[in-house]
């Protein structure tokens, strides 16, 4: 076996190593801090899942990358004529597994979310309303949505329900409740997410972070659009900064 693939398969294998014992130490730190951070300030709880979340793929790529890669290099020695075993060669793909899998679920949410923005600024129509800055399209539809859409230039749509149904105060709640994501950057965290490798990230516990990080993104300290302001604002979908909008005191359907 010639020293680059070698090194490759050792590098795969150690990531993937590195990577799970990660991703058990993070799933095991979330189901406490699931348990510990109830009375933690929303936007300080959501941080801390974030990072939690984010510490498998760091923590084995910077491994990897930062300090087996360089320590491998400068001393092992060349033409050593080195064979890899099959427990070796195992875990160097599952590594490669891990890597493919979050490539993939990578390219599925950016495919989903360009989707999404084509179609929905096809259909809408540029509306006159104060976002700070951020340009805000009206959608024909009557589901009760205002989304977020976007990383670097980013657009709001606000459903024609919404507009009809909320009075301009609950408006300005919604509004500044999509702001309140923009200014922390929600939409590029789930970008980071996403692109994360982890090898737990279909596991309760990791599933459970992210649920939660979701959760406590939506109710930050400083309070717009939480459900003890005017209107009521809850997820609807995983996609960026997708929310279902309903006027205070009304419940589904309504």
């Amino acid at each position: 076996m010639n020293d680059l693939l070698f090194a490759t398969v050792l590098a795969l294998a150690w990531f993937a190593t590195v990577n799970a014992a990660a991703s058990v130490a993070a799933a095991a730190l979330g189901w406490v801090l699931d348990r510990t951070l109830t009375t933690v300030r929303p936007a300080s709880a959501a941080r801390v899942f974030f990072v939690v979340r984010l510490l498998p793929g760091v923590a084995s790529l910077f491994f990897t990358i930062a300090l087996f890669l360089p320590a491998h290099w400068r001393l092992e020695p060349t033409n050593a004529d080195e064979s890899a075993g099959y427990s070796l060669v195992l875990l160097a793909a599952v590594g490669a597994a891990i890597l493919v899998a979050t490539a993939w679920r990578a390219w599925v949410a950016a495919r989903a979310t360009g989707w999404i923005g084509r179609v929905w600024a096809r259909r809408s129509q540029p509306r006159a309303i104060d976002a700070g800055g951020v340009p805000v399209y009206c959608l024909p539809y009557t589901s009760p949505i205002v989304s977020l859409v976007g990383v670097f230039r980013p657009r709001l749509f606000v459903a024609t329900q919404v507009l009809d149904a909320l009075t301009a105060d609950e408006l300005d709640v919604s509004v500044a409740h999509e702001l309140a994501h923009l200014r922390s950057r929600d939409n590029l965290k789930r970008v980071l997410v996403a692109c994360s490798p982890d090898s737990a990230g279909r596991a309760r516990g990791i599933r459970r972070q992210s649920m939660r990080q979701r959760r406590c993104g939506l109710r930050r300290g400083d309070g717009p659009g939480s459900p003890s302001g005017p209107g009521r604002v809850r997820p609807a979908s995983p996609g960026p900064c997708l929310d279902e909008v309903r006027p205070a005191g009304r419940g589904p359907g309504t």
